[in-house]
């Protein structure tokens, strides 16, 4: 948590708008509406206030759940370190930091489909704040795509005056040089950005100075990290997500119309003396009174036969879709032990998985390399370390990185050795249970008695 947050009162950047940031800085903004409208429905998602959600409609969280998935198989066995003595040695203890936050990280990469690494000094420590897309405006992509100049947006609310600070990194490729300004603003109006005023306008903002000057600069001091095409990992499912929180609502709705109740005729009761009917206590739920002008109406039980089962299969077909979509293998998200796939198809679908895995870490692998060099020129600049070199080692393990077709002869030279039971493999190749395997594998034998498999 960085020293803003602590000072709580946080509202949304984003509120002020594009056409407010350009006005300010005198620089078209990089994004268009649509990017910007993307972004908006992508954080409503994750916070499980989609449009579609209401009382009737209510989110399963499963965008926030796919962002998790992917942070954890990415880092689950992520090893990375800096050696060297002197200067490597110092950027390691700045490194752990981020290794300690890379989970958080990954999932908002995966929420929002980029995201910037913004290094920066504090009493000669390096620290390092993961910014998400609501909170900084692109402004120059250089020919090969990649961000050199960005504005970033902090907002807290004192009192009855909403603050900005406006943060503004513009790099010169060509001389090498590097500009960093402070901006602050104050407004009345949370939708406006308001008047400037002094840096000094709260004690946490002062010790910044209007603008700094950096040469020999070869790189950005912050690093942009994206998804494919920037987009959030669920992005091509999101039709399909909305059709599974719909589903959901289904099945509440199967439990609530299906209660156990008792249809009764208000002459049973007695009113209590602050006029309410006088029912069994603890009980009161149970009861549907009905008007004692309706005399065919004693007490008679409500308790139909529930549907649930068909309307869970459903809301189960409807996240293995989404898996596909979103390259996700079988039963991650869905049931994995309603397996309803050929061998093949389950070996398409961990394979598919292992791809969007390896393409997460790739990007996580770069975004890591590029901001450790910045952390690099900031020694350097503050004098932070001694002169040295340093290695980078970035090993994202094997896990869901594993070669399926790899694993699979491994384990099946392994079985035919006699070093591991065949269920074992039959497991692993149908993405079952050990127990649903011996069942298959019992299936087996008294399909073909002359046959023994062991």
């Amino acid at each position: 948590m960085n020293i803003f947050q602590r000072l709580g009162g946080w509202i949304s950047n984003m509120i002020l708008g594009k056409k407010t940031i350009e006005q300010v800085l005198g620089k078209p903004i990089q994004l268009s509406q649509i990017e910007i409208a993307e972004q908006e429905l992508w954080r409503k998602m994750l916070k499980g206030k989609a449009p579609w959600n209401n009382e009737e409609v209510p989110s399963i969280r499963l965008a926030k759940s796919i962002c998790r998935e992917i942070a954890r198989y990415t880092t689950f066995e992520l090893e990375s370190e800096i050696t060297g003595a002197g200067r490597g040695e110092y950027l390691q203890e700045q490194y752990e930091k981020v290794l300690d936050e890379t989970l958080d990280s990954v999932a908002a990469l995966a929420g929002g489909g980029k995201v910037i690494f913004k290094p920066f000094v504090r009493n000669e420590r390096i620290l390092v704040k993961t910014v998400t897309p609501e909170c900084y405006f692109p402004l120059k992509y250089n020919e090969i795509g990649e961000l050199v100049s960005v504005a970033f947006t902090d907002r807290l609310k004192r009192d009855t005056y909403y603050l900005t600070l406006l943060e503004s990194h513009s790099w010169d490729e060509t001389a090498n040089t590097y500009t960093i300004t402070y901006k602050a603003y104050k407004s009345s109006r949370e939708s406006q950005i308001g008047v400037p005023v002094g840096l000094d306008i709260i004690p946490e903002w002062a010790s910044l100075q209007p603008e700094l000057n950096f040469t020999n600069i070869t790189r950005p001091l912050f690093v942009e990290a994206k998804m494919l095409e920037g987009k959030a990992a669920f992005s091509e499912a999101i039709e399909l997500i909305k059709e599974a929180d719909e589903q959901y609502g289904k099945v509440l709705w199967e439990y609530l119309g299906g209660e156990l109740a008792i249809d009764a005729n208000t002459d049973l009761f007695r009113k209590t003396k602050w006029g309410k009917w006088d029912l069994p206590k603890g009980k009161e739920r149970l009861f549907r009174l009905n008007s004692g002008d309706n005399p065919k109406i004693g007490m008679d039980a409500w308790a139909p036969e529930l549907r649930d089962a068909a309307f869970w299969r459903g809301l189960n077909n409807h996240l293995r879709r989404i898996e596909f979509a979103i390259g996700f293998a079988y039963g991650i998200l869905s049931d994995p032990n309603e397996v309803e796939k050929t061998a093949e198809e389950i070996k398409a679908s961990k394979h598919r998985f292992f791809v969007t895995i390896q393409e997460v870490q790739k990007a996580l692998r770069k975004a890591y390399k590029a901001l450790i060099e910045a952390m690099n020129m900031l020694a350097d600049i503050y004098g932070l370390a001694p002169a040295g070199v340093y290695e980078f080692i970035f090993n994202p393990g094997d896990g869901i990185m594993e070669d399926f077709d790899k694993e699979y002869a491994r384990r099946m030279s392994l079985a035919s050795q006699g070093y591991i039971h065949p269920k074992k493999l039959v497991a692993y190749a149908m993405g079952l249970s050990e127990e649903q395997a011996e069942e298959l594998i019992l299936e087996a034998q008294q399909a073909l008695p002359h046959e023994v498999i062991e």
